[in-house]
């Protein structure tokens, strides 16, 4: 898989100084998306047996230019879906991106793929080109905005917090849930996440993953489940919003989900959770907060009120493999 030209190829990542220098091509441009060596590797523990997940890196005269991510989508039902996910430290010629594009295909294809999934953030307009030359068709956008802690008045969100304490809902972190039922809390957890994310608007079926890798990630992230809020009426959970803290630097802060059941919605639920979760990551020295809603979700427009400002734009690309 070469290129004569400029001497272009696709290698595999091997070696754990390979998998820093993709790590490093990650926080390059995006200081928040920084992790580190062995977070990643646990991360990439929680794939279930059997899924076919790969990483490469596009090379030029040997060097690494960039990153490719290839994962079989098992969240959903179409076993034959894979995601394509680029790994940029800044946008790619429109020569390398095309190779990119053309590899990575040949790659999929090589292994079985039908169809392919990409999310590209509008900030790369050549590979997005490449793209779109491939015959990748848009499927939806999904602004990414950013909310200012530092300058950020929390006093106006006291009042949906008061309210919803006042009711005769119930408003627990998740490691109180945990704590309060260590038997059968993450599985509840686990369905609320799949009954919530099924109302997200996504351009494939979303339908869960295995309980034990769900619980395998979830742990990964320990640290923050003090800033994942829950909500439940009695013993049946309704709500959600989950707020993760980057370990590297914990200024950063990214958002999960953000769900309320459709029984409890329009009582300001997730503008009480969200609140609450900002409080405390201000409490705790976070001084941003990241967050994307497809464009077209009630839920980005509640963020812009709590303070959000637009940042990035991701668009997601899905092609047919013949």
């Amino acid at each position: 898989m070469n290129s004569t030209q400029n001497k272009l190829a696709l290698r595999p990542v091997v070696t754990d100084a390979d998998l820093q220098t993709y790590i490093n091509f990650k926080a390059e441009l995006r200081p928040d998306r920084i992790t580190s060596l062995e977070d990643t590797k646990k991360e990439d523990a929680t794939v279930p047996e059997g899924v076919y997940f790969k990483r490469y890196f596009v090379t030029d005269d040997e060097q690494p230019i960039a990153g490719i991510t290839f994962m079989q989508m098992y969240w959903t039902p179409d076993k034959e879906l894979f995601e394509l996910w680029m790994t940029l430290p800044k946008d790619l010629s429109i020569e390398e991106a095309n190779f990119a594009v053309k590899e990575g295909l040949a790659h999929l294809e090589s292994i079985g793929a039908k169809r392919v999934n990409s999310w590209v953030p509008t900030e790369f307009p050549n590979l997005i080109n490449a793209l779109e030359s491939a015959s990748f068709t848009f499927d939806q956008a999904n602004p990414e905005s950013i909310l200012n802690l530092e300058e950020l008045d929390l006093t106006p969100f006291d009042s949906a917090i008061d309210s919803l304490l006042a009711s005769d809902l119930r408003v627990l972190s998740f490691a109180e849930l945990l704590e309060e039922d260590p038997e059968n809390g993450m599985a509840r957890y686990h369905e609320l996440d799949i009954r919530l994310t099924q109302d997200v608007p996504l351009p494939w079926e979303f339908t869960g993953e295995p309980l034990e890798s769900f619980e395998k990630g979830f742990r990964v992230h320990s640290e923050s489940f003090p800033t994942i809020q829950v909500v439940a009426d009695g013993d049946h959970l309704v709500a959600t919003s989950m707020l993760f803290v980057n370990k590297m630097d914990k200024r950063f802060y990214g958002t999960g989900l953000t769900g309320v059941d459709r029984n409890y919605r329009r009582r300001g639920i997730a503008k009480a959770l969200k609140a609450i979760n900002f409080k405390l990551a201000k409490e705790r020295g976070g001084t941003q907060i990241t967050c994307d809603n497809e464009e077209n979700n009630p839920m980005l427009q509640l963020n812009y009120q709590l303070g959000f400002k637009p940042y990035w734009v991701w668009n997601s690309y899905t092609k047919v493999l013949e």
